[in-house]
């Protein structure tokens, strides 16, 4: 649940950044709008991640990128943000990646090693034995119980996998905005990205 929450805290200040991003690229207010971005730039650093080796290894591996493109596209005040934090930003997309990865592979394994045995355990082995069945009205509650549970492990597995998708979407449109295609269009698919991130995260905490 600390990894959830901090998941969803880092996925908010990822949406804050992209939101002055925008206000950056439109605005006139530069420099509280700056200002505000090193803040969130800040606090995106501090986030206290709990990593395993293998988690370390795919977040270093980030894909070289492209020398950051001169383009009329991207206003001044852009390319100068894009100069002092686009590193950051780019490790802490491959982190939302990352996690969300992890954590659909832990889903997973949750359903094949749990569930399996358990369904097999308590709602297989008492129709399928060689005793006839003690309590009728426990079983089809147990049964009941377990089929919800595993329909709803289910879901959820859908769903951590789509928001890794669109994290990986996300910090393939953050390179793509850095190399000067249309900035709006970009920013406001990865806003929207994280929208669906923030979605999941809020389904598997309830």
């Amino acid at each position: 649940l600390k990894q959830l929450s901090r998941l969803k805290a880092h996925a908010k200040l990822l949406a804050r950044y992209f939101g002055h991003l925008e206000s950056l690229a439109t605005s006139e207010a530069q420099g509280e709008t700056k200002t505000a971005m090193d803040g969130v730039v800040t606090a995106l650093k501090e986030v206290p991640w709990t990593q395993s080796k293998s988690q370390s290894k795919a977040i270093s591996a980030l894909p070289p990128l492209v020398e950051l493109a001169v383009d009329m596209k991207i206003r001044a005040a852009l390319k100068e943000e894009f100069n002092r934090n686009k590193d950051t930003i780019r490790r802490e997309l491959q982190i939302q990646e990352v996690l969300l990865q992890e954590l659909t592979g832990q889903i997973s394994h949750a359903m094949k090693q749990q569930m399996n045995p358990k369904e097999q355990q308590l709602v297989m082995d008492p129709i399928t034995g060689s005793s006839p069945l003690k309590d009728a009205g426990k079983w089809v509650s147990t049964r009941r119980d377990i089929v919800h549970l595993s329909a709803k492990l289910e879901k959820i597995h859908e769903e951590t996998d789509s928001a890794t998708n669109a994290a990986r979407e996300m910090r393939k449109a953050f390179d793509a905005l850095l190399s000067g295609e249309d900035v709006m269009c970009r920013i406001n698919d990865i806003i929207a990205d994280i929208e669906s991130i923030l979605a999941v995260v809020d389904t598997i905490k309830s």
